[in-house]
């Protein structure tokens, strides 16, 4: 999970940077995934 989602997001924007983007999609496919198994969302 990216500890700083604006600042990769600010990346991405600015910089088209792939590897930012990658780590942001990455997370939001994990997230859907946990959300379909009905599992729990922590803070971290």
């Amino acid at each position: 999970m990216p500890s700083a989602p604006l600042w990769h997001m600010e990346k991405v924007a600015i910089f088209n940077s792939k590897e930012s983007f990658d780590l942001l999609q990455n997370t939001i496919d994990y997230l859907i995934c946990k959300g379909k198994l009905d599992r729990a969302f922590t803070k971290n």
